[in-house]
C-alpha cells in the first residue's frame, strides 16, 4: 500500500485532488468554532455518538531503521485497512532533520465499532507476527494514541494533520485560563493506569488501588485511546510497552510499602502534597484507623475529586482533611495549620508524581518546610527525574524526548530534576537524610515480576523515588 501524504480517502469515495488554502483556511475556522462550544472527545463518547471516530498513534523510529520502519508501516497499514472494513487507516511520514516519525491514523465508522476491532485484534494471530517485525524498529515509549476527534464534523477528503501540521485534542482551555484553578490532566491519567493495573490478575504485580476506577470519567479512556474493558486495555498497554504504566504501577506499591512501614513505627499523620486521585486516606482506613490524612491540591482539582468522593461515599469521609491551596499567593505551613495539622506528631508526607512539574525553588521550600516544620523520624516520599533529561539531553535516554514532547504539548511540562547520583547531597542542604532512593533496576526486581519470573515491562529509566527522614529521633 503506499504512502499516503497528501491526499487520503474515505470509503466509498475517490482519491481527491490537495485542497485551496481557503478550504485550509475554512477547516481551521471550523476546528476554532468546534474548541470555542466545548466539544470534545470525552463529551461525545459519553453522549453515546455514532459519528466517525480518528485514532491518531505516532512513534518515533530508531536512528538507521527509517527504511525499515516505512515498509512495516506500509505493510502493517494495508492489512488492517484489508481485514478490518469498519475503520480506514492511513499513514503519514515525518521526517524533521535526522528524526523519522511515523503517524498512523485510523477512522472507525463508530465507537461500537473501535470497541469491536479492539477486541478482535486482542485473538489476530496474523497481526500479532506483524507486530513481531516492529521490534528493535520504534523507540521504547514512542508508540502512543490519542482519541483526536470525531471527525464527522469536518466532512473532508483531507485533514490538516495529513499536510504535517498539528492538530490538538479540542479543548475547553484559553489563554486566560489561570492554571492554579486548572485541574490536572496528567492525574487523571496516572489514575487510569492505577486502575488498568489494578485489574491484572497476578496478584503479585496487581496494583493495589482497586478504588482508582471508581474516579476516572465515564469515557475517559477512550479519549487516551484505550477502553473501559481494563482487561482489554492492560494488554494494548503491554503490546505498546507504555513504560510510565509500568512506573506507576511500581510506584504505588513501594509507596504503599513505606506508608505501611512507617504506620506501625508510630506515624500519626499522613500529609498528601499534590493529591489528586490518591486513594491511600481510604484504602488504609480499615488497617490505621487513627492515622489522619491531609489532602493538599489545586482547588479544581480538589473540587473534582470531592465530587467523586461524594458518588462514591456519600461524602467526602470526616477524617480526612482537605487543604486546597494556591501556590502562588499561599504558603504550605498556613494551608497545613488551617487544616489542623500538628506539627508535634511524627508525619508521613507523600509528594508523589510532583515534582518535575514545579520550579526548583518549590522543591526547596517545601523539602526544608517538612524539615522546619515536622517533629524527627517524620519522613518524606517523592520522585524525581534526572537533571539531563529536563535540561533536553535524551543521549542516554532516548525513549524520554517523547514524552517531554507530548507533556509539553498539553500544557505540563518538565522542568525540574535531580543531577544523576547527586540525590544525597540535595537532600542533605535541605536539613533530611536519604533512606532509600530507588531506581529502575530495584522498582522493577521488587514489583513488576510476575509470579513466573518474568518482567511485567519496561518502567521509567530516568526517575528514581526516594524516601528522607528528618534527622534526630
Amino acid at each position: 500500500m503506499a504512502r499516503r501524504q497528501g491526499c487520503c480517502k474515505r470509503k466509498g469515495s475517490k482519491v481527491m485532488q490537495v485542497f485551496s488554502y481557503k478550504r485550509l483556511y475554512f477547516l481551521i475556522i471550523i476546528f476554532i468554532v468546534i474548541c470555542c462550544f466545548s466539544v470534545t472527545p470525552g463529551m461525545a463518547l459519553e453522549k453515546g455518538s455514532q459519528t466517525d471516530f480518528r485514532i491518531h498513534r505516532k512513534a518515533q523510529v530508531v536512528d538507521g531503521k527509517t527504511s525499515e520502519a516505512i515498509r512495516f508501516a506500509e505493510e502493517v497499514t494495508k492489512y488492517l485497512d484489508t481485514k478490518y472494513l469498519e475503520r480506514s487507516v492511513y499513514v503519514y511520514i515525518e521526517k524533521s532533520g535526522t528524526a523519522t516519525t511515523i503517524h498512523w491514523f485510523a477512522d472507525y465508522e463508530s465507537l461500537d465499532a473501535i470497541k469491536r476491532i479492539q477486541s478482535e485484534i486482542l485473538s489476530d494471530k496474523q497481526y500479532f507476527a506483524l507486530l513481531k517485525k516492529a521490534e528493535g524498529l520504534f523507540v521504547q515509549g514512542s508508540v502512543r494514541d490519542t482519541l483526536l476527534t470525531s471527525i464527522a464534523a469536518f466532512a473532508q477528503e483531507e485533514t490538516v494533520a495529513q499536510r504535517g501540521l498539528t492538530i490538538a485534542p479540542p479543548s475547553t482551555k484559553t489563554a486566560s485560563v489561570d492554571e492554579s484553578k486548572r485541574s490536572s490532566r496528567s492525574a487523571e491519567i496516572v489514575t487510569a493506569w492505577r486502575a488498568i493495573a489494578a485489574h491484572d490478575p497476578d496478584e503479585r504485580i496487581r496494583n493495589p488501588d482497586y478504588l482508582a476506577e471508581k474516579f476516572i470519567r465515564p469515557g475517559f479512556l477512550e479519549t487516551i485511546g484505550l477502553s473501559s474493558d481494563f482487561e482489554l486495555s492492560r494488554k494494548w498497554l503491554k503490546m505498546r510497552g507504555i513504560f510510565t504504566y509500568y512506573y506507576v504501577n511500581a510506584r504505588t506499591h513501594h509507596i504503599d510499602t513505606i506508608l505501611k512501614k512507617v504506620a506501625s513505627e508510630g506515624v500519626k499523620q499522613v500529609v498528601i502534597l499534590g493529591a489528586g486521585y490518591d486513594s491511600r486516606a481510604y484504602r488504609f482506613r480499615k488497617i490505621f484507623p487513627d492515622l489522619k490524612f491531609f489532602e493538599v491540591d489545586l482547588p479544581a482539582t480538589q473540587a473534582q475529586k470531592k465530587e467523586r468522593l461524594t458518588e462514591i461515599f456519600g461524602s467526602p469521609p470526616d477524617w480526612v482533611a482537605y487543604a486546597p491551596i494556591d501556590f502562588n499567593t499561599q504558603r504550605l505551613e498556613d494551608v497545613l495549620k488551617e487544616a489542623g495539622y500538628d506539627s508535634t506528631k511524627k508525619t508521613f508526607f507523600v509528594w508523589e508524581g510532583v515534582t518535575y512539574f514545579i520550579t526548583e525553588e518549590g522543591v526547596d521550600s517545601t523539602l526544608r518546610f517538612i524539615a522546619q516544620h515536622s517533629t524527627p523520624g517524620s519522613s518524606v516520599v517523592f520522585d524525581y527525574m534526572h537533571r539531563s533529561v529536563i535540561d533536553g539531553d535524551f543521549s542516554e535516554y532516548p525513549e524520554a524526548r517523547e514524552l517531554f514532547a507530548v507533556m509539553a504539548e498539553k500544557g505540563e511540562p518538565y522542568i525540574f530534576g535531580i543531577p544523576e547520583g547527586g540525590a544525597k547531597d540535595f537532600i542533605n542542604q535541605r536539613g533530611l537524610e536519604v533512606l532509600s532512593d530507588f531506581g529502575p533496576d530495584e522498582l522493577t526486581k521488587r514489583y513488576l515480576l510476575r509470579s513466573d519470573g518474568t518482567t511485567d515491562g519496561p518502567t521509567v529509566r530516568f526517575a528514581r523515588i526516594i524516601h528522607a527522614v528528618v534527622p534526630g529521633h
